[in-house]
């Protein structure tokens, strides 16, 4: 279930994003070259064409920075929920040493 619930928000979020991208080009078309926004959305692919051309066996990767750029969102919010419905998973060692109730003071 979880798995599918990770699916389903993943797959809406990419939509959102790709909406946003969208929004950004036409953001770019209407306020030019030097805007901010564009200004940043070139030196995010610079970094990767920089990284490409100085690693060149990964080069055929850079066209799959569409998809990261895309996902990469989904990410932080697929990194909540795993961490938030694993929360009644018992761990091997004995945490209760983290939950006790009296506490001890130091004496200098």
């Amino acid at each position: 279930m979880q798995l599918i619930v990770a699916q389903i928000l993943a797959a809406f979020y990419a939509l959102v994003m790709v909406a946003v991208l969208v929004a950004l080009l036409m953001q770019i078309q209407d306020d030019g070259l030097l805007a901010p926004t564009s200004l940043f959305l070139f030196m995010v692919a610079f970094s990767f064409v920089t990284a490409a051309i100085l690693h060149p066996l990964e080069f055929g990767c850079l066209p799959f920075g569409i998809v990261y750029y895309i996902t990469i969102p989904s990410m932080y919010l697929l990194l909540i929920i795993y961490s938030l419905m694993n929360l009644n998973v018992s761990f091997p060692v004995d945490i209760s040493v983290f939950f006790r109730t009296e506490f001890t003071t130091l004496e200098f």
